[in-house]
């Protein structure tokens, strides 16, 4: 087996509830993501052409959590920030998280983004650097945390009802399988 690495960056505030430091209040990111996958080399030599990776994976990572506010969906704080940031038209909604957005949340959701988006490879881990010195590596979730995370991207991807998100309409890329039934065959 080979692997094969992408770097993807994105700007991104947070807030850590229940943080005892300053990560309790809201801040911004310059964050730096490293998606590995891994598979048999073929004849044409590439297990994956590293655009598809920034085709599925960063133009994802683009229309969510670029330029946005990540928040915990049970952060009634941050709920009510989401709300009056919408209410005022903004035009990025914030991002709305099924666990707190630590740099080891964000890299087990976007590792199993990228598992879901791109089945001919085998995802076998995303580092998120949160500072050019703090990096948090995840693989790909399984079992019921792996429904929490394709059931909140498949409700954005689709428009339906999110109560962790107000995200409606978006797109799914091209070239890249929907739900359903493809995300329900993976989970």
């Amino acid at each position: 087996m080979t692997t094969a690495t992408r770097r993807l960056e994105f700007d991104a505030a947070h807030r850590v509830p229940g943080h005892t430091g300053k990560c309790r209040t809201i801040h911004g990111h310059r964050y730096g993501v490293e998606i590995t996958v891994e598979a048999i080399v073929p004849d044409d030599g590439m297990i994956i052409d590293f655009g598809i990776i920034k085709q599925r994976v960063g133009a994802w990572i683009d229309k969510h959590l670029d330029h946005t506010t990540l928040y915990w969906a049970d952060d009634g704080y941050m709920r009510r920030g989401a709300a009056a940031s919408e209410a005022e038209g903004d035009l990025k909604p914030w991002f709305a998280m099924y666990a707190p957005p630590t740099a080891e949340n964000i890299a087990s959701m976007i590792a199993t983004v990228a598992d879901l988006m791109m089945p001919e490879v085998t995802v076998t881990n995303v580092g998120v650097y949160e500072t050019p010195n703090c990096r948090a590596d995840a693989e790909p979730l399984y079992g019921v945390e792996r429904v929490h995370v394709t059931r909140m991207v498949r409700s954005q991807e689709t428009g339906g009802p999110n109560e962790a998100s107000t995200r409606a309409g978006a797109t799914w890329p091209e070239g890249v399988p929907q739900a359903p039934p493809s995300w329900d065959d993976r989970v």
